[in-house]
């Protein structure tokens, strides 16, 4: 937990570095809940995507590009059927959205 701390301590005022959004700050958490996805949420899917997943997430959200390897780890972390349905959704979007509501739903399943 004290690493998913250090790793989304900036969350609340992220600065991108780089791309079509290099110098805007970005609310992580606040974008992310937009996208159906709390708090926890997003520390939870730091710890299994890592910073940079999911601050490619949140920028593509924004911008449409999601990088290769975040999309390819997106991928490995569904069940086989959830992963024929995100590959049919052709919009970068639609895909992170429809990733997040897969998380959203499994850790539902966690919370006491």
């Amino acid at each position: 937990m004290e690493k998913t701390n250090e790793f989304t301590k900036d969350f609340n005022n992220y600065s991108v570095q780089s791309g079509s959004l290099a110098g805007k700050n970005i609310n992580v958490y606040s974008e992310m809940n937009k996208a159906g996805l709390d708090k926890k949420g997003v520390n939870y899917l730091t710890w299994q995507q890592g910073r940079m997943g999911v601050l490619d997430m949140v920028t593509a959200l924004k911008t449409g590009n999601l990088g290769k390897e975040t999309r390819s780890n997106m991928l490995n972390n569904v069940s086989e059927q959830q992963r024929k349905n995100l590959l049919k959704k052709k919009d970068t979007k639609q895909f992170i959205r429809t990733y997040l509501n897969i998380q959203s739903t499994k850790m539902k399943g966690y919370k006491s």
